[in-house]
This record gives structure tokens, sequence and C-alpha cells, in this order.
């Protein structure tokens, strides 16, 4: 069973639009919270704002009861009485039962044509299907809390610092938000197999570089983890078998302050970088603010010649271009796990005040 209780409302929302989107063939665009006039997500778009074709309504209800659901779903029948859509797909979290189901289609029954009620056990059999599983896999937090992979498949990897990676892991991942910087750094690890995350302190570079973990150790792959940035010790622990898959993860690897050392350090990156790139089965993240990694470059020319290969491949990820919305995600997703009471959320919500 999929675990819908770490989604916040709007994660829920988007959920339901993909799955709405799969099922009806068309393209569908969620809504800014208050200004949906009970409509989560639809067709229409700007330039066509009264004519909708489908309708997708989500109820993050899953902690609440079917009373409680039945009088949304009727408040809905006679917001949209007037839209005529053809398909209406009533979506929520909340578990149903045949009778349930029944009742619920009898109050949106003159909406519109084509009507499909979809209870949690419903969504949860639709996403694990094999046809449907990459919506799944976009939907980060929500198959990361569904399965066993902090307990079994984490803990059969190898790592470094092994118990600070795992509690961190575990910590943070009730506040993960999948950005596009998360789908820019996979899209690159897949096609070249090394990506450099950069950045202002606090922008996200070490919880993408988590997630990314997460991500392939649910494929199988062996985990190496540091921060110390010491490049002998991580090639030691490369396995020599060419079919072992593995993922490197050097955390804040230029360290804090620059090192002001010799030449040797970068020379060691250098080769620790060749040996990932364009290999089947091998990952290497690295990540590190900006202001250090500007610094090293200035200084050593061996680690410049680095990073102007990794630019010029567009393996350099600058986690400072995240996007307004997908901050005001994050915002949210901390203070709704941080039990900020709901009429404050709403209020951060309402005219798009997170902005």
């Amino acid at each position: 069973m999929l675990n819908f209780a770490n989604l916040s409302s709007y994660e829920f929302e988007l959920v339901c639009r993909d799955i709405a989107q799969r099922k009806a063939n068309i393209k569908l665009s969620c809504y800014t919270a208050g200004r949906d006039g009970g409509i989560d997500a639809s067709d229409c778009f700007e330039g066509n704002k009264n004519n909708h074709r489908v309708i997708v309504q989500a109820k993050h209800f899953v902690r609440s009861n079917f009373a409680h659901l039945k009088n949304e779903a009727s408040k809905f029948s006679t917001q949209i009485e007037n839209l005529h859509p053809h398909e209406i797909y009533f979506m929520t979290s909340l578990g149903l039962t045949p009778a349930n189901i029944a009742c619920l289609h009898d109050v949106l029954k003159n909406c519109a044509n084509h009507i499909e009620v979809f209870g949690q056990q419903d969504i949860d059999d639709f996403l694990t299907q094999a046809s449907n599983k990459d919506i799944l896999r976009r939907h980060f937090k929500l198959w990361l809390t569904s399965t066993n992979i902090l307990e079994s498949q984490l803990n059969q990897s190898t790592f470094f610092d092994c118990d600070e990676i795992l509690f961190d892991i575990r910590e943070g991942k009730d506040f993960y938000i999948k950005t596009s910087a998360f789908d820019e750094a996979k899209e690159k690890l897949e096609e070249v197999g090394v990506i450099m995350l950069t950045g202002d302190p606090g922008v996200g570079k070490s919880t993408i570089s988590k997630m990314l973990l997460l991500d392939y150790a649910e494929q199988g792959y062996r985990i190496i983890y540091s921060t110390d940035g010491d490049t002998s010790r991580i090639k030691n622990a490369l396995s020599n078998d060419p079919n072992v898959k593995e993922i490197v993860l050097l955390d804040d690897f230029l360290g804090q302050t620059y090192w002001n050392s010799s030449e040797q350090k970068p020379s060691e990156l250098k080769t620790l970088v060749s040996h990932f790139i364009h290999r089947n089965g091998k990952r290497l993240i690295l990540n590190t603010r900006i202001s250090i990694y500007n610094e090293v470059r200035r200084k050593s020319q061996t680690f410049d010649s680095i990073a102007t290969k990794c630019a010029e491949g567009h393996y350099v990820i600058d986690m400072n271009k995240t996007s307004d919305v997908e901050k005001a995600m994050i915002l949210y997703s901390h203070l709704a796990n941080s039990k900020v009471p709901q009429p404050h959320l709403n209020s951060i919500l309402e005219n798009e005040n997170y902005f």
C-alpha cells in the first residue's frame, strides 16, 4: 500500500492530475490554491477558461471520514454545475468501500457524461501497474515512503560515514521535494555518469544528492558516500567488477573553506572523474558551494580544467536557478511537516502569499 499521508495536499493534487492525464489522454493543468473555483486540475488553460472537457477534484482526506468527503463532493457538484465537462475524475486518499463509491457517483451523476471515482486503493492499484510506474517514479516522496529502501536496500549497501548519511536521510525524507534540478541531474547522470552540483549554502545541493542516492539504491546500486573528499579512499572502495552498479557521492567535496594545498588533491579528483565518465553502471555526484568552487578554480589550474570540462559537457548544475514555484513548494513542505497549524498554512497559500 502506498503511503499518501506523507504528501501535502498540493502534492496529492499533482498525483491525481497525472493519473487523470493518463486516463483521459489529454494534458491537464493544476490551479493555484484559492483560485480554482472548486477545480484542482483541468484541460482549461488561459484564453479558454470556460470550456472544460476534463475536470479533476482531489481530496486529500487520508485522516478524515466518508461523511466529510460526501459533503465536499456535494459542494463540488454545486460549484461546477454550469460547466458541463465531458469527464470528471473525483479522487481521494481516503479508503472507499464499493458502497461509498456508488454514493459518490450518485452525488456527481448530473455533473458530467463520464465520472470516475478513485479511492486510496484504486489510486494504489493504478500507480503500481507496470504501465504506470513512470507516474509513480515522478512522485518521489510517494514511492520513497512506501518501500523498504531505508531499512533494506540502503542497509545492504556500502557506506562511508554510514550512520551520518542514514540518519540524515531518515530525518529529511519527509521534506524532500522533487524539483527540475533532480530531473536534470538524473538525466545527466544517465547520459555522462558524472554531475557537479553548485550553489549557495542552503539551496538544496545535499538534499538533491541524497534523493539521487535513494533513487539509485532503489535500482540496486551500491552506495559509496563521503564528506571528507578523500578520493584515494573512494577509489579503494570501488569494485573491480565492471558489472557491479555503484554510485558515489562526495558531499561538499571541496570543503567549507578552500583546502589551501598543492595540486595533489585536484589531480586525484581528475583521475576519479575520468574513471566515471561514460561508464555503464558507474555514477559520481559531486556538490560544492559556489564560492568555494570559484575560489578553487582561480587557484588550481588542474581543477579549473575539470570544471571547464564539466561545464562544456553541461553537467555542472547550478542549484541557484531553482524556480520561485519550486522554492514555494519546498517552503510549504517544511512548514507542513513542522506541524504548523492548517489555518496558518492556508494563509500562506491564499493569493500566492508564499512568494
